[in-house]
Order: C-alpha cells, then structure tokens, then sequence
C-alpha cells in the first residue's frame, strides 16, 4: 500500500528519515544520470573535504545509484512577483516578520526531470541539507540546496534500493562517509573556535535570501541552518571557508 511507501508524502508510520548533512552538506551535486530503461539513477557528488585528503587522487566523486526508481521530482520555490520588504535600519524581530511575510506570499513550483538534469550540464547543485529514509519496500533520497547559487530546489528519488561508491569504482559505505564528515566538521569547528580561520569569504545577500528561503520551506533546522542565516541576514557573520 502507498502509506507504507518511504516517500516523503507517504512516510510510514514511525520512519524516522536519517539526515545526510554530516557528509553532503556543502556538497556538490553537479551530474544526475537517469536510464528510464534500466530504471535506474545516479547522483554524482564533488564533496571537497574529501578531495582535501592527502591520500585522495584528484578528482574524487561520490556516485549514489538508485535502482528499480519509481518516482523522481524536483521542486522549487518562486517568490511573489511585487515588492521585497524594506530592511535596512529595522531590528532583527522585525526584519524576520517583513520577510516571513514576504515569503508566504510566494510558492513552490515543480520542475520536469529533464529540466533539472539538463541544467546540471552547466550548472551545479549546492546541498544544504539531505535525508534518507528506508524501509523494507525500499527508500527516498531527498536533497535541498540551491541551483546554479540563484534557486532553491528540492529533489527527491524514489527506488527499491540504494548503493554508494567512488568514481574509482571502489565502494564506500554510509557508516564511512559518516565518520569522515563527522571528523572534517569537528575540525572546522575547533579551527574556528580557536581563531584559524579568517575571514576570507563574505557570503552575497542572495545566498543568505535562499538559505533563510530553505529553512522557511522545510519546516525545521535539524542543522542549524536557520541560526546560520539569521547570523548572515544581520550582517554580523563572517565565514573562512577558502577556495572550494
């Protein structure tokens, strides 16, 4: 029956999704290659703390291959057509109201496959946030980030079962990918706790509109994105990320 269907409209009763973001965020998703045929899709991803590692060969990808895919989607946000509210000189409470308000006025739209897999060819996919959920009639890959840095999107990939591997074609599980995202952002914290990382980067107001834009959509910051964004809309937040 469809309600026992890992979907994200039809997510079984007690399935709790397992966050992704420890590894993919700040990845890049920059090819999707489907086979309608062999039904069947594989998301590429450049994830820089890995190609970083002294022991990686250049050129490093992650591919996740979905097999026996039912159902794929892409999703994006537009905003309403008249005037964006006025911020400058308002306090922090009331710059959030005038742009909650804003947003609400704004809708999701979908787009086709094809759109988004053609887009991919010269542009790339920056993940914010990702979840998988599984059970035993098989899983949905949801991803959320910003297209080509102008659009929110969400993605979504339903199949009967999931695999990872590099593009050297040795494999690579979960667990792992874990384990070194977990390592790389434990690091990245202590260096900015300490003071080692400067402030290279100032992140542009689009990208702090479409990171505020995407913790409005999903609905909560398992992450901590929506801290993030208020740090940046403030004007407050620098960050050190160096060249990717």
């Amino acid at each position: 029956m469809d309600n026992e269907v890992p979907d994200w409209i039809h997510l079984p009763p007690g399935l709790e999704p397992r966050s992704l973001w420890v590894f993919l965020h700040d990845a890049v998703l920059h090819t999707i290659r489907s086979d309608t045929l062999e039904r069947s899709a594989v998301l590429e991803f450049r994830i820089f703390y890995l190609r970083e590692q002294p022991d990686q060969q250049e050129g490093l990808t992650i591919q996740i291959r979905l097999t026996d895919v039912t159902s794929v989607r892409a999703i994006t946000f537009v905003h309403w057509p008249g005037p964006a509210p006025e911020t400058l000189g308002k306090s922090y409470d009331e710059q959030t109201r005038l742009v909650s308000e804003y947003q609400a006025k704004g809708r999701e739209e979908t787009l086709s496959w094809s759109e988004l897999e053609n887009a991919l060819m010269t542009a790339d996919f920056g993940v914010l946030q990702a979840w998988l959920a599984s059970s035993e009639e098989g899983v949905t890959l949801h991803l959320e980030g910003v297209l080509d840095d102008e659009h929110w999107c969400a993605v979504f990939v339903r199949a009967g079962s999931l695999s990872i591997s590099r593009n050297d074609g040795s494999g690579i599980t979960l667990d792992e990918l874990e384990e070194l995202g977990a390592a790389y952002w434990q690091g990245f914290g202590k260096r900015r706790a300490s003071g080692d990382l400067e402030p290279k980067l100032v992140l542009p107001t689009r990208w702090v509109q479409l990171q505020t834009q995407a913790c409005r959509v999903r609905g909560g910051r398992p992450d901590g994105s929506l801290e993030v964004a208020r740090g940046l809309v403030s004007g407050s937040l620098r960050w050190g990320l160096g060249a990717r």
